[in-house]
């Protein structure tokens, strides 16, 4: 969560360096520990620290292959990321926390001039709602799915006042979205809806269908519009 407060440097010019992993996708907001071993990504992280840390998360399309011959496809929503620990151990191999900072499109792939892939990337501006008592209504269901899906994982309750104004609709949804055993096409959906309402709104009945089909039936006091 701590993602939520970095930002992109004010001088991005819109190249970043591709991390591309099969049935993988990080959404802003999310902090997420990462061993690094393969040379090419060894090479990414040192001139990653040389620079400006930036990391960019991108999904393979094609069943999963990161077989590091040529440059299998993947699409083309991403999230930027920064380094914010590494560590280089002994071995060579690297240590590193990625917290997700923004989404983006890649424009367009460059020539392979290192190990790793690079790419001009559009960051993509989020809009976020008005408030009302529907989005009131639908923030408070995914706290309360949220609130479910730590207690399962610790077995405590959580404390999510703590978080304060920091537990906004936009990261509560980027945060379930992450953590939830979703497919991969509707988290890269997710990760692609720039409106805050309707990516909160689809996750929604996501959850609410999931519950229908495991035979958990959960009916909202509330319409979803």
């Amino acid at each position: 969560m701590k993602g939520e407060n970095i930002q992109i440097p004010d001088d991005f010019g819109g190249s970043v360096r591709l991390f591309p992993l099969p049935d993988h996708v990080l959404f802003p907001g999310n902090i997420e520990p990462l061993h690094l071993f393969e040379p090419r990504y060894c090479e990414l992280i040192e001139a990653a620290q040389r620079s400006d840390s930036l990391i960019t998360m991108a999904t393979l399309t094609n069943s999963g292959d990161d077989s590091g011959i040529g440059t299998p496809p993947i699409a083309r929503d991403v999230c930027i990321g920064k380094v914010i620990a590494h560590k280089k151990n002994e071995n060579g191999t690297h240590g590193i926390v990625l917290a997700g900072l923004t989404r983006a499109r890649i424009q367009r792939e460059y020539p392979l001039s290192h190990m790793y892939r690079e790419a001009e990337v559009e960051i993509l501006p989020e809009w976020e709602p008005n408030a009302s008592a529907s989005t009131k209504r639908l923030f408070d269901f995914l706290v309360q799915e949220f609130t479910g899906l730590l207690k399962s994982r610790t077995g405590e309750d959580p404390d999510l006042p703590k978080l304060g104004s920091n537990l906004t609709l936009r990261l509560l949804t980027d945060l379930l979205s992450f953590h939830l055993r979703l497919d991969l096409q509707t988290k890269l959906k997710l990760l692609a809806e720039r409106c805050v309402l309707t990516r909160a709104t689809k996750l929604a009945e996501i959850l609410h269908q999931h519950r229908r089909d495991s035979g958990e039936l959960y009916e909202p006091d509330f319409s979803w519009n």
